[in-house]
């Protein structure tokens, strides 16, 4: 399964001049009996040029949850330090 975003929550447009954060709760985080990624890419479908060269981030990319159990990804350009 491959779905995509072009549209944030309200409806606009994705605009790297914003920051996102894509938020699941503890129950709603994908399973990993397979993986998942999110990927960033660009108009063309291939992915997006950016400081890090980080084009996807996943189950296997040692991220924390929050205290409860949820997973927040903020999705922004350019990154922060704090994000690298």
């Amino acid at each position: 399964m491959y779905p995509h975003a072009t549209h944030d929550g309200d409806g606009r447009p994705l605009d790297g001049a914003h920051s996102y954060v894509l938020h699941s709760d503890a129950a709603q985080i994908p399973p990993v009996d397979g993986f998942w990624s999110l990927t960033i890419m660009n108009e063309r479908h291939l992915f997006a040029d950016n400081p890090l060269n980080r084009y996807a981030i996943g189950d296997r990319s040692g991220m924390r949850t929050n205290p409860d159990g949820s997973l927040d990804i903020t999705l922004q350009t350019p990154p922060t330090s704090a994000s690298r």
